[in-house]
């Protein structure tokens, strides 16, 4: 619609009754007879039209500034064009149906000011007019759609405002094509906000010809007009315009267009995390050497640091080997400002020269990455681990560790530190050394070793449990500098069979029986397989028969069996004798644990009723 309310009426009229009075003259001109007739025809409603005329006068009186009409505003986007209706017309669907209701029947002023024969289409932001051989004095007005940019929250303004800007359109209700007709456009800015560089471009669609435009300086495209606004206040508003002369009867398409920019200022708090890492350890580091270095994180900004992880490189790649974080401690979850956070980074050097430890932090709102320069160097104390490769579990061992000095230069205070594998103990060493419970490590120190000296560290050692055992000594000296050596000893486990002959201790009656057993012990480690025994009788000595031997002649054989590490068995024979005298109990054991035999004898006395004996008998 042109107007949303009808108190509007009078600045429209103003707006109106402002325009040339020639130029008016020239519209009511007619060229043709047909016309003349008309205008005699409209004499008569000239009584009429000045009564409306004077209401016009009336409403410029009252002080009412015309640029006061723009009260509607507008985006920035092509404005949605509307004309206004009269009373009798349908309304629009921006008006309110209360406010169509109570619109007055219009003079024949507003009729004039507001004609029918400008149209709008649904879908297009344009002004049409009928252009026909009569033209009308009235300019037409129309005003824009409202859409307001500002962003409003809580009652006040935020700050993303927008400047509004909005277009009102005056122009005849028909254009003669003898005759120029006039446009114009005011264009007010309604927003809380400056508009900066704005442009009003129209599009005309129809043909014709623009005789002139105001102000001077314009540009035109064709069909395309460009004004230069520049820069408006919140609230200013200017006047642009044109005139136009149509070449041919039909419809007039008129696309007016405003575009902008605009600028605001806000601040905002910025805050900034900001860490700081340092690293804490030596600088040179042998070849060999595991190095410890302390990596201390610490917020120095003002703003909380979240969820950091601590990421560990170093260059160049074979520098260093077993790089990993103590504790597999490398995560963060919070780092206030002020607050610090350690941690121990730890390698061992393996490949001589410079080489970089680098660590990389990254959180939620930190990244950043540290490093330390390192000088790997290679030592000139060798050293040498020797040892037996094989071992019975529990048997003793001898070890040695040999120090030589290939420098040119006499070393001080050598330290030797073995560190003890699990199960392994160290029995006899040759000279004072330190033992230390916590870390299961021994130390010796050699006060001098002169330039191209060896010196050797024996130790004896059992080892009690079964497996690979890898014994490592670390070699310093007063410089820092170390070497190591290492050995591999593998324990195994093995049967230890003990075999004894067991028989009555007091005299034997003869023709009576007695009983011999044969007692069979693995007091070793590993189980004694394939356990064979037999018995062999004296000619004067009798066995009996049994289900759980075999008995052939002098000969007694057991079935093999088993044994346990630790297990004992007791093998049982009933024998007797005729013949008074000692009598010699031989048996003999073998296993699969050893290739060799064990043998074990003992005697026994059988005596008649006739012979007394009152000694003692003695084992052989």
């Amino acid at each position: 619609m042109f107007f949303r309310s009808l108190n509007l009426l009078p600045l429209v009229l103003a707006f109106a009754m402002a325009l040339p009075a020639a130029a008016a003259g020239s519209l009511q001109q007619a060229d043709d007879p047909a016309q003349a007739v008309e205008q005699e025809k409209s004499t008569d409603e000239q009584s009429a039209d000045t009564q409306s005329a004077d209401e016009i006068d009336s409403a410029v009186a009252s002080g009412l500034d015309p640029e006061g009409l723009a009260t509607a505003p507008t985006s920035l986007a092509p404005a949605r064009i509307q004309t206004e209706q009269t009373a009798d017309d349908a309304p629009t669907e921006a008006a309110a149906p209360d406010a169509a209701e109570a619109r007055p029947e219009p003079t024949s002023a507003q009729q004039m000011l507001i004609p029918r024969t400008a149209s709008r289409d649904e879908d297009d932001p344009s002004l049409v007019w009928d252009v026909g051989q009569a033209a009308s004095e009235a300019p037409p007005a129309t005003t824009a759609e409202a859409v307001d940019l500002a962003s409003v929250h809580d009652g006040k303004q935020s700050m993303y405002s927008m400047p509004q800007l909005r277009i009102t359109a005056l122009g005849p209700q028909q254009a003669n094509i003898h005759r120029s007709s006039q446009f114009r456009f005011l264009v007010t800015n309604d927003g809380p906000v400056a508009a900066e560089a704005v442009n009003l471009v129209i599009g005309i669609n129809g043909q014709g010809r623009v005789v002139s435009t105001y102000p001077h300086g314009a540009v035109q495209q064709q069909n395309v007009i460009y004004f230069s606004v520049g820069n408006m206040a919140s609230g200013e508003h200017r006047e642009f315009g044109f005139e136009f002369q149509s070449l041919a009867p039909g419809k007039i398409k008129l696309t007016p267009r405003l575009t902008c920019s605009a600028t605001t200022e806000f601040s905002i708090d910025a805050t900034a995390p900001q860490v700081d890492v340092q690293f804490e350890g030596p600088d040179q580091i042998v070849v060999g050497q595991q190095v410890r270095q302390r990596v201390i994180v610490q917020n120095q900004g003002n703003e909380a640091v979240r969820n950091v992880s601590i990421l560990q490189a170093c260059t160049p790649s074979g520098a260093f080997e077993d790089i990993a974080f103590e504790n597999d401690e490398f995560r963060i979850e919070s780092l206030q400002p002020g607050q610090r956070h350690e941690f121990v980074l730890v390698a061992t050097a393996v490949q001589p020269g410079p080489a970089t430890m680098k660590v990389v932090i990254d959180g939620d709102n930190i990244r950043g990455t540290a490093s330390k320069q390192l000088i790997l160097t290679q030592s000139q104390l060798n050293a040498r681990l020797e040892g037996p490769e094989l071992i019975y579990l529990n048997s003793m061992g001898t070890y040695a560790i040999t120090i030589t000095n290939d420098q040119p230069r006499a070393v001080q205070d050598v330290k030797i530190r073995l560190e003890l594998p699990m199960g392994m103990v160290v029995k006899v060493v040759d000279r004072k050394a330190a033992f230390d419970a916590a870390t299961s490590s021994i130390t010796w120190t050699i006060p001098t070793l002169g330039p191209g000296q060896s010196e050797t560290v024996p130790f004896k050692a059992v080892i009690s449990s079964a497996g690979q055992h890898l014994v490592r000594a670390a070699i310093g000296n007063a410089t820092g500098a170390m070497t190591h050596a290492q050995m591999s000893t593998h324990a195994v486990g093995r049967a230890d069979i003990d075999l004894k002959v067991i028989t009555n201790p007091e005299p034997i009656e003869i023709g009576a029986t007695t009983s011999i057993v044969i007692q069979v012990q693995n007091r070793g480690t590993h189980p004694a397989t394939d356990v064979q025994i037999e018995m062999t009788l004296p000619e004067s000595v009798e066995g009996l028969e049994s289900a759980d031997y075999a008995l052939n002649e002098k000969q007694i054989t057991f079935n093999a069996f088993q044994l346990a590490p630790g297990q004992t068995q007791n093998l049982t024979v009933p024998v007797t004798s005729e013949i008074s005298g000692d009598h010699i109990i031989r048996a003999t054991v073998k296993s699969s644990a050893s290739s060799k035999s064990i043998s074990a004898e003992n005697s026994l006395f059988f005596f008649s009723s006739t012979m007394k004996r009152t000694a003692n008998r003695q084992k052989r």
